[in-house]
């Protein structure tokens, strides 16, 4: 098979976008790229507008807090995921406060575009020119960044580490997800903030998106990838179910496919009130992958009173037991009749849903069986980390 031209690769890319709902807008520098938000964002919280539109002096009031709240943090990338995922509350003229939304998972809601080649001016005269950008509800959440066929993946990921560094500013603190191909390897990861201020050097960690056996040879193809991957419903359950905010470090995480394809599972039985398990090898992230399918959980199932994430004390480490406190309400303590205490208490709290709790502390606490009567017919998940 010969080379295939990246512009090829790139325009055919854009035609199976458009065929799968995606509006193709010309959208080819930073001015354009905001006034195109501004129309998607009203339409959005168009019944927030409904009585008393968005006013120009307003509208550029919040652009510019927004902004410049991104644009002065260490961490402006984190910073976009929290307050993507948030409410935002915005004074308007007259004094009166509003919630607005950057993003919902009501599709109806939602609009989907595509552009190609945004210019983005930085320091010195030079310009970076993104390949293609998918745009929700206005705002830069998908680059992806195309190689002609023969050209290993790893220079377009180079490439989009340069773009990390020196481009990535305003809105485009928004994207959350990098893509890169060849047309042949496909490649996707969450996008993180430059960690080392010194160094600028970057920790991006790319996946290759796989089927639930693990086997990446049909999705390796951009023309596979892209149905799949990129379909409207897909991606935006991604940002939202399986992208992980890890608050400590101030970095957001993509799931591996495996992961996703666990966490789904996990899911599937306590639809159907089963019992199972999943298995796979240290360091392949099963920790991770309880946290967030935990999460799930207590989103998708109201009928679920509790939530008990079971970890080993001596298997927790510092850093994630940091996480946890930052997850839940969970609470480490040397002093194993505190944190006891704690859980009796907190398995009996009616607003308490999810708990990440040692199994040293819950096997001391199923012994107080007479204070946890209260809770015994309640319907209460179990999902045990490392189960030895």
């Amino acid at each position: 098979m010969g080379q295939e031209k990246e512009c090829i690769i790139e325009n055919n890319l854009i035609k199976d976008l458009i065929e799968m709902g995606y509006e193709y807008i010309p959208v080819k520098n930073e001015l354009q790229l905001k006034e195109n938000f501004r129309v998607q964002f009203e339409k959005l919280n168009r019944d927030k507008f409904e009585t008393e539109p968005l006013t120009d002096a307003e509208f550029e009031r919040l652009y510019t807090d927004i902004t410049r709240q991104l644009n002065k943090e260490t961490y402006p990338i984190y910073e976009a995921a929290e307050m993507l995922r948030q409410p935002y509350v915005f004074m308007r003229d007259n004094g009166s406060s509003v919630y607005l939304s950057f993003l919902t998972q009501d599709l109806d809601k939602t609009t989907y575009q595509v552009a190609n080649q945004i210019t983005v001016h930085i320091d010195g005269g030079k310009k970076n020119r993104f390949d293609v950008t998918l745009l929700i509800n206005g705002l830069p959440l998908v680059q992806i960044e195309l190689k002609r066929s023969k050209v290993e993946v790893t220079k377009a990921i180079t490439q989009v580490d340069d773009y990390n560094k020196n481009s990535y500013r305003n809105l485009f603190y928004f994207t959350q997800l990098l893509i890169c191909s060849n047309g042949e390897r496909t490649v996707y990861a969450a996008n993180i903030d430059t960690i080392n201020i010194d160094t600028k050097s970057t920790q991006i960690s790319y996946s290759e998106w796989m089927d639930e056996k693990n086997n990446p040879c049909e999705y390796a193809k951009l023309s596979n990838f892209t149905p799949k991957f990129l379909d409207r419903c897909f991606i935006t359950k991604f940002i939202w179910n399986y992208e992980i905010i890890l608050k400590d470090d101030k970095k957001i995480l993509a799931m591996r496919p495996y992961q996703i394809y666990a966490a789904e599972r996990i899911c599937d039985q306590v639809s159907i009130k089963q019992n199972g398990y999943i298995w796979h090898t240290t360091g392949s992230g099963k920790t991770l992958t309880s946290w967030k399918t935990a999460n799930l959980i207590s989103k998708r199932f109201k009928e679920v009173e509790k939530i008990l994430l079971v970890v080993d004390s001596k298997d927790l480490d510092i850093q994630m037991r940091r996480e946890y406190e930052n997850f839940s309400s969970y609470s480490y303590s040397e002093d194993e009749k505190i944190n006891t205490k704690k859980l009796v208490e907190k398995l009996k709290d009616n607003d308490t849903k999810l708990i990440v709790v040692t199994v040293q502390t819950l096997t001391s606490a199923l012994r107080k069986s007479e204070e946890l009567s209260s809770i015994k017919n309640k319907r209460i998940i179990f999902i045990v980390d490392e189960a030895h």
